[in-house]
């Protein structure tokens, strides 16, 4: 993976802006070696999400491991997120469901 992680500085609905940093959830695909079309991140508040693999190719999606360079924990949306660069992404993009993919407590991965 990528020596420095990214970073991006989203506002969601429910958190104000703030910097994240976490591998780029492409990479750490490639670094296991998973294949498949879709990517599903179940969370510890037992929620689970389907997202697109091509979402990954396409968008500089990150597992986020640290909000504002503190680590994330449970209660607060940790141990990992799913964060898209929402500040580099159009409104249309980001429209709709769209944040139905930002998964926060995940604690596992499976690739279908």
């Amino acid at each position: 993976m990528s020596a420095s992680s990214p970073i991006s500085r989203p506002a969601t609905d429910w958190t104000p802006k703030g910097t994240f940093r976490g591998p780029l959830v492409r990479e750490l695909l490639a670094r296991v070696g998973a294949q498949g079309r879709q990517i599903k991140f179940y969370g510890e508040d037992n929620y689970n999400v389907t997202i697109p693999a091509s979402d990954f190719s396409k968008y500089d999606v990150i597992l986020a491991r640290t909000w504002n360079n503190k680590p994330l924990q449970l209660n607060d949306f940790g141990p990992f997120w799913v964060m898209y660069p929402i500040q580099n992404m159009s409104t249309s993009e980001t429209s709709g469901i769209f944040i139905a993919k930002l998964a926060w407590q995940v604690t596992r991965i499976e690739v279908k």
